[in-house]
């Protein structure tokens, strides 16, 4: 028991310590920012692969400043999301008097917050999010370049959510939210205003610039 009230104890001190969560952040930060940017910059190199006209300065100056803000976005849900699981953890350990086993009870209890399903949902959510915005970025840069075009694994696995957007085209300036949910697989591809005109029934936006119109941009 004397190892239990000492685990306890450390446990609420991790919980309140300021400074260990702001190193903890440091830390992370370095990791993720060099990730983000890689993330991005390949989301880019496959817009450029479909015909997307990319200026990789650009894109490389933007990509600094969005990591920075990821980084700062995603530790702050991080960390609220474990300290708030730290602590529901460690009162429920203690109302059930510290568990049948004491402390493997506890660690057992952290499963969920530290284990690889969290990890593994992190890292699919993050790395999608990342690549689009780096199809994003190009597709802003490129005039011939109209839209995004949502698109699913097509699957069995597709979620309700998603497969209704399967090949749907939305404006490159209107504001999407992908990926659309925790694990999301589905992809933004940039495609042309020519695109576009053959693929009217699938386009959100308004009128579509003509032929003409976008000689003379």
């Amino acid at each position: 028991m004397a190892l239990d009230v000492v685990t306890q104890k450390a446990v609420e001190d991790i919980v309140r310590d300021d400074e260990f969560w702001l190193e903890m952040n440091r830390r992370m930060a370095l990791g993720v920012s060099t990730v983000s940017r890689h993330l991005i910059m390949e989301g880019a190199r496959a817009a450029e692969s479909v015909g997307v006209i990319v200026d990789f300065d650009l894109i490389h100056r933007e990509a600094l400043q969005m990591t920075r803000t990821t980084a700062s976005r995603f530790w702050g849900v991080m960390t609220q999301t474990t300290r708030d699981g730290l602590q529901e953890a460690l009162i429920t350990w203690q109302e059930t008097g510290l568990g049948k086993r004491g402390l493997p009870d506890l660690i057992d209890s952290l499963e969920p917050l530290f284990g690889k399903p969290r990890a593994k949902r992190v890292a699919v959510t993050e790395a999608t999010r990342l690549f689009g915005e780096g199809n994003k970025l190009a597709a802003q840069q490129d005039d011939m370049t109209g839209g995004l075009e949502w698109q699913t694994a097509n699957d069995e696995m597709v979620c309700p959510l998603c497969a209704p957007r399967h090949m749907l085209i939305y404006p490159k300036d209107r504001r999407i939210e992908h990926p659309a949910h925790v694990n999301c697989r589905c992809a933004l591809i940039p495609v042309s205003w020519q695109y576009i005109r053959e693929h009217l029934d699938m386009w959100q936006g308004g009128q579509v610039p003509s032929e003409e119109a976008l000689e003379r941009v």
